[in-house]
């Protein structure tokens, strides 16, 4: 993921670039309706992307960082997709 792989060097880096409103301009030229989207990551930065781009945000226990969930909790915190899906549904 964009928004993961750039926030190494810190959240600064993230918001001087606009990556969260690269998200959401993204979302939109795909036609995607970002208050029906959920934004699905593995870190804080997820976390903070989705809620800048206005959609639901989901973090998964694995993977990248999800002890920065403390910080950042997501609106859902799940252990895999599936169990995201049966929340959703």
């Amino acid at each position: 993921m964009l928004a993961t792989a750039l926030a190494l060097p810190g959240l600064s880096f993230i918001l001087h670039f606009g990556i969260f409103n690269l998200v959401a301009g993204a979302w939109r030229y795909a036609g995607v309706d970002v208050h029906a989207a959920v934004m699905v990551g593995d870190s804080g930065i997820d976390v903070l992307t989705g809620r800048a781009a206005g959609a639901l945000t989901a973090g998964v226990t694995y993977g990248f960082d999800a002890e920065s969930f403390r910080d950042h909790p997501p609106d859902l915190l799940v252990r895999s997709l599936t169990e995201l899906a049966d929340r959703l549904s």
